[in-house]
């Protein structure tokens, strides 16, 4: 057990702390060396996982220089890369690119990222890859694999590209990046001002323009109704390039979905300085109280430049009819079930995902996330889906009682793609018998839900 960095203010190897960092304060020969006992416990911790894993067993490995990567381990980190891709757009369809002059003569790629991408961060995060391969250069290896005559190029610079952009069957590729460190804030969601205007002179040369944009969070895009695709692969790691290839020629299909909101300008949800970076008594206001990402987008009507949940495959995916079951064993409190098909041609991953509107007495955001699942299926393939919601999930906060507690009334019910993009609706019924609130709301809770009562559809679900 290791300390965050100035977190340790005792001599804590007598709770469990093995390692203070930075420095030793508190841990150091003065203090330990009259609790040998805790040290020979501490050290026992700290090297039993290593004989685990075989540390001890290889040589060479002892030691950060050392080159620890595996086949195996590659192949894995080239995965993840390929399933945390998000594919935000994909206009035309341009998505995936054929290896053949039928589908593409010529790709032309623009910019420094081609060569040496952004593939991750600095600060306590960053680790030295064992390989790096450019994406221009997995591309090739992938198109001489299969013996394609489709041509390759690469341009530093737009200019220079210009005489190359033009043609039907060509097709442009940026990659960008947004450079980030432990410690520091970005001073923006932009990326540089040349690489903005990069891609909006390929774009306006060749409108079948991809844009791999890499970043550590949210970012701005302000050429995205200008090029024909976009992925957005965060920090994909050292095997970005082959995982990139295969992605753009169609050997997996992209299945990453944000988890954040894509904005459409700095600072869209109007936080003041006090509420960040705090008042001059350095004291931080909490006014979005429970309006954070999405939840605020969706309470104030606005639309992001792409949603909380979202990512395109190339694939569609259809979601059946809804049913809600009330239950009451091993703490499920209801069941959602749907069918999800596969309705493309192309295997392809979908993230389901399940959204709960509470009565309005609850005083929560319009919608709340309350559960995923990724399911892969191949071509015309269906698979049931299964949700299911605990009392907790159906509970606010209450300061009161200090407790959760459980909201009575007609919750809207939803599943879909993503938070904008909803494709089945039912509703769920949560009885008196359920709720354990204060007075006041329960009474608020009682008048809401005779009036929902009396409004109710057809495919509300009564406790049974």
């Amino acid at each position: 057990v290791m300390s965050d960095w100035h977190a340790t203010h005792s001599v804590s190897i007598l709770e469990g702390l093995d390692q203070e960092m930075p420095g030793s304060l508190f841990l150091n020969n003065q203090t330990l060396s009259a609790r040998p006992e805790a040290v020979r416990q501490s050290a026992l911790r700290i090297l039993t996982p290593l004989f685990a894993v075989g540390a001890f067993d290889r040589n060479g490995t002892h030691h950060i220089t050392a080159n620890v990567s595996t086949p195996e381990r590659m192949q894995t980190a080239r995965a993840l890369a390929e399933q945390s891709t998000v594919l935000l757009k994909n206009d035309g369809r341009i998505l995936p690119l054929g290896t053949t002059r039928d589908h593409v003569s010529r790709i032309v790629f623009v910019g420094d990222g081609a060569h040496s991408p952004v593939t991750g961060g600095g600060g306590s995060g960053m680790v030295t890859p064992s390989r790096l391969i450019s994406p221009i250069t997995a591309v090739q290896h992938l198109l001489d694999s299969r013996n394609s005559t489709v041509e390759l190029l690469w341009f530093r610079t737009a200019q220079e590209a210009m005489g190359q952009l033009a043609g039907n069957s060509t097709v442009a590729i940026l990659l960008v990046g947004q450079h980030s460190t432990e410690g520091f804030d970005r001073l923006s969601l932009s990326y540089s001002a040349a690489d903005n205007s990069m891609i909006e002179q390929v774009a306006a040369a060749q409108e079948k323009t991809v844009v791999v944009a890499s970043a550590p969070g949210a970012v701005l895009l302000p050429w995205k109704d200008q090029v024909a695709a976009i992925l957005l692969p965060f920090y994909p790691g050292q095997e970005f390039g082959p995982a990139l290839a295969r992605i753009i020629f169609g050997d997996v299909s992209p299945s990453g979905r944000l988890p954040i909101t894509i904005p459409n300008k700095e600072n869209e949800m109007e936080w003041t300085r006090d509420m960040w970076p705090g008042d001059w008594l350095l004291r931080v206001h909490y006014r979005e109280k429970l309006n954070v990402g999405y939840r605020w987008y969706d309470a104030h009507g606005v639309q992001p430049a792409y949603p909380f949940g979202h990512g395109l495959t190339y694939s569609q995916f259809s979601y059946g009819p809804l049913t809600v079951q009330t239950s009451r064993q091993n703490g499920v409190s209801h069941t959602v079930r749907f069918v999800l098909t596969n309705v493309g041609d192309v295997a392809a991953a979908e993230v389901a995902q399940l959204y709960l509107g509470f009565p309005k007495v609850a005083g929560e955001p319009p919608l709340l996330l309350r559960g995923f699942i990724k399911l892969k299926l191949e071509p015309r393939r269906s698979e049931p889906v299964e949700f299911e919601l605990s009392a907790r999930d159906l509970s606010v906060w209450n300061e009161a009682s200090h407790s959760w507690a459980q909201v009575m009334g007609v919750f809207n019910v939803s599943v879909g793609a993503s938070s904008r993009d909803i494709r089945q609706t039912s509703t769920l019924l949560v009885s008196l018998s359920l709720i354990h609130i204060s007075e006041p709301t329960r009474l608020l809770s009682i008048s809401y839900a005779v009036f929902c009562l009396k409004k109710k559809k057809t495919n509300t679900i009564t406790p049974t």
